[in-house]
């Protein structure tokens, strides 16, 4: 349950400001860096699990771990969503970001049964595996061909300017508001779903 809800305090105490980083970033470096801290937490991960240490130890790592994943995961996130505009023009912008939200979809689906084999040959491999897949993911965006941009109008104002900005806009537009609820609420009670199948399978 804690390793659940934790990535969500992550997201819900980092997001604002990652969107308000990667405006001032270069956003396909941006994309690189997180998946490779990503990976490398993951092979910590993978050693700690490993050794012969103490189960209140090796939670700690797990929850700390998890923790830092999830804020890299919310830059990565805002890096790849803010990257689509520059590699693509105004006509295939609609259709781009649909394709990056269905392949992310795709993906996730098809985690599922590769997780499901990897802790068949045992759950410290789990880690392995992950960190693998963001190391691949690092590859594949140093591949991407973008200009490098820094959001124009980010170099004049603060980083709190820019939040306060967004906040401003959010609680103008009541569509904004309605997908701000929701992306609280659905991942809360997902976190719930995951955290009961263990006692179900039980």
């Amino acid at each position: 349950g804690l390793s659940s809800f934790l990535p969500l305090v992550a997201a819900l105490l980092f997001g604002l400001l990652a969107g308000a980083l990667v405006d001032r970033w270069d956003r396909r470096h941006a994309m690189i860096g997180t998946d490779l801290a990503s990976g490398m937490l993951l092979m910590i991960l993978f050693v700690v699990m490993g050794q012969t240490l103490e189960t209140t130890v090796k939670l700690a790592a797990l929850y700390a771990i998890s923790f830092f994943a999830q804020i890299l995961r919310t830059i990565a996130t805002a890096a790849r969503v803010a990257l689509i505009p520059d590699i693509v023009s105004k006509d295939e912008l609609l259709a781009a970001n649909a394709l990056d939200q269905s392949t992310t979809q795709l993906a996730e689906l098809l985690s599922y049964p590769v997780i499901a084999v990897a802790l068949m040959v045992g759950p410290v491999v789990s880690f392995g595996v992950d960190a693998l897949t963001f190391f691949a993911s690092a590859v594949f965006a140093f591949l991407v061909i973008a200009p490098r941009t820094v959001s124009t109008g980010t170099q004049n104002n603060t980083i709190w300017a820019d939040i306060a900005a967004g906040i401003t806009i959010t609680r103008r537009l009541p569509l904004v508001r309605h997908i701000l609820v929701l992306s609280l609420v659905v991942p809360a009670i997902f976190s719930l779903m995951f955290t009961l199948q263990l006692p179900y399978a039980v």
